[in-house]
Order: structure tokens, then C-alpha cells, then sequence
């Protein structure tokens, strides 16, 4: 896109300014009016009455209006003249008319942006002072750039030094621990062999130290045994003795109240027997009278608890005398154990 031009047109000059005279057509532009037979149009009615043999001429002589070949070529002649001068002459009005419009929007311009171009030379000015300090700035930092780069060789050399120095002194720090490796494996061989015959040695010493002391503990424990088994064997004796002893006289006891019991027993055979006869009584009387039969049950029934009551008697005292004997027999045993122990 093309920068908007600073001159205005023809058509927007405003009236007053020494650029706004009427516009005459371009060149190119200006084409007569013809219509044939049109009375009202009065510039088509001049350009036909100039064009035509009707005007007269100043520059053309009198003598030219007396034959009509002359009068025909004089007028060939003055149209072609005039058909060329009209364009020429219309170009170098409007041409005038331009620079005169043109001169009028310089001035014009020139007049209403004077104050701008202050404001801009202004403005260039600063901006040039900002340019020079941004130049010198510029070649400051180039400066310190150049030295920057310097510098940073010199550092990266001496990091590649400091670099050669660390791997070869990594490399002489594994060497040194491989070495040292070596010698710690070594010397803890050695000391794991010198560890293991020091072991063998106090286990020996200690099953020998055990040894003598275990025969030692077993000559005092068979010492304390015989001497333990005899006093032992006495007093087993002793309460052997008494508790066989307690043994014939609960014997004897218990024979007494079994001879007891065997008696109480024939007893109750005989009431067994006797109530059974008195059942079979009973049966026979049955028959000849029904009327007695309670009497006859009640008499049967007082029976039975008669001898069940002598029974349950009977199995009491047995079982009275039975614990008495096995606590007096528990008795004797722990006056026997007491006994022993008081020996011992």
C-alpha cells in the first residue's frame, strides 16, 4: 500500500487559497459535445460555428475567400492547426492549475505543521543523545564482551588443568585404595588364623579345666549319695517297721467290724425270710377275704421300712468305721514321713 500523499486533491481546496481557481478537463479527457440537430446546447452550437467556414479569421487573408480550392485548403489547414494547439494548450493551464494548487498545499503544510516539526526535531534530538549513550554503552559492553571471552579462555584452561589434576589424582587414590585393600585382606587372613589356633587353644584348656572339674563334682556327688542312701535305708526301715505295724493293728480292726457286720447281715437274712413268709401268708389269706387286703398291705409295707431303716443303719456304721480306719492309717503314715524327715 502506497503512503498517503501530504497534497490535497483539486476538488477539496478549499475557496479563498491562491490553488482554487476552477480546474480546467485533462488532456485526455476533454471530448466536444456533438448531437446533431440540439439548439439548446450553446457551446456545441460555438464549436460547430468555429469549426465550420461561417467565422471569419483574422490571421487568414482576404484573399483567401475568393476561390473555393484555397478557401478549401485554408480551412483544412486552420482546422488541423487548431485541432493541435487545443490540447496543448489545455495541458499547460491545467499544469499551471496543479503547481499553483500544489504551491498553495506546500504552504499551506508548511504553515499548520511547523509546530510538529518542532516536536520531532525534538524528539530526534533525544532520540539521537539516547543513540549515542546506547553507542556508548554499546562499545562499553562490547569491552567487557572482549574481556568476558578472555577471561573465560583463562578459566576453561584452567579447568582443564584442574580437570587433568583431579583424574590423575583419582587414579592415584585407586591405585592407594586397591593397595590398601590388599593389605587389609592380607592382614585379616592373618589375624583369622592367628584368631582360630588362639580358640582351639582355650577350647582345649577348657575341656580339660571341665573334666577335671566334672570328676571332681562326681567324686563329691558319689560321696553325698552313700552317705544320702544310708540314712536313707535306715529310715526307711524305721517307718517300715512302723507302718507295718499300723498296718496289723487296722487289720485287726477291720476284721472285728467286718465279723460285726456279717452278723448284722444274717440278721437281716432273717427278716428277709421272715417278711417273706408273712408275704406268702398274706397270699393265701387273699383269697378268702377282700376286705382284710388293706391291712394286709399296710402290715407288708411297715415291713419293708422296717428292714430297709435296719439296713441303711447297717451301711452307715460300715462306712463310719471304714473312713476312720483309712484316716487313722493316713494318720500313721504322715507320723511315719515326720518322723523320717526329723531324722534327716
Amino acid at each position: 500500500m502506497s503512503p498517503r500523499s501530504p497534497y490535497k486533491p483539486y476538488d477539496q481546496i478549499p475557496p479563498g487559497t491562491p490553488g482554487s481557481r476552477p480546474r480546467s478537463p485533462a488532456p485526455g479527457s476533454f471530448r466536444p459535445f456533438h448531437s446533431d440537430g440540439d439548439e439548446s446546447n450553446p457551446t456545441e452550437v460555438l464549436y460547430r460555428w468555429i469549426k465550420g467556414d461561417n467565422s471569419p479569421r483574422r490571421s487568414r487573408p482576404s484573399s483567401s475567400y475568393s476561390t473555393p480550392a484555397v478557401d478549401h485548403a485554408y480551412r483544412v489547414k486552420e482546422v488541423n492547426r487548431n485541432d493541435n494547439r487545443l490540447p496543448i494548450e489545455q495541458a499547460l493551464v491545467h499544469k499551471e492549475f496543479h503547481i499553483e494548487a500544489l504551491q498553495g498545499q506546500v504552504r499551506k503544510l508548511v504553515s499548520e505543521n511547523a509546530a510538529e516539526c518542532g516536536v520531532l526535531n525534538n524528539r530526534i534530538k533525544i532520540l539521537q543523545v539516547e543513540v549515542a549513550a546506547l553507542r556508548l554503552r554499546l562499545h562499553r559492553t562490547e569491552d567487557n564482551l572482549h574481556k568476558t571471552d578472555q577471561t573465560r579462555a583463562e578459566l576453561e584452561e584452567e579447568v582443564k588443568e584442574l580437570r587433568q589434576t583431579v583424574a590423575e589424582q583419582s587414579h592415584a587414590l585407586t591405585c592407594h585404595e586397591e593397595v590398601k585393600k590388599e593389605a587389609l585382606a592380607a592382614q585379616k587372613s592373618g589375624l583369622e588364623e592367628y584368631f582360630q589356633r588362639i580358640k582351639t587353644d582355650d577350647q582345649r584348656a577348657a575341656t580339660q579345666r571341665l573334666e577335671e572339674r566334672e570328676q571332681k563334682l562326681l567324686a563329691e556327688l558319689s560321696e553325698m549319695h552313700s552317705s544320702e542312701l544310708d540314712s536313707l535305708r535306715t529310715s526307711y526301715a524305721n517307718e517300715l517297721q512302723h507302718i507295718q505295724t499300723a498296718h496289723a493293728a487296722a487289720v485287726h480292726e477291720f476284721l472285728a467290724r467286718l465279723e460285726g457286720k456279717l452278723a448284722a447281715s444274717e440278721k437281716e437274712k432273717e427278716a428277709n425270710h421272715f417278711v417273706a413268709y408273712l408275704g406268702e401268708k398274706i397270699n393265701r389269706a387273699r383269697s378268702k377275704s377282700i376286705t382284710k387286703e388293706r391291712g394286709e398291705n399296710h402290715i407288708l409295707v411297715r415291713c419293708r421300712e422296717i428292714i430297709n431303716a435296719g439296713r441303711r443303719r447297717s451301711k452307715s456304721s460300715t462306712s463310719t468305721e471304714l473312713v476312720k480306719s483309712q484316716d487313722s492309717s493316713r494318720q500313721n503314715s504322715v507320723d511315719c514321713t515326720c518322723s523320717h524327715r526329723a531324722t534327716i
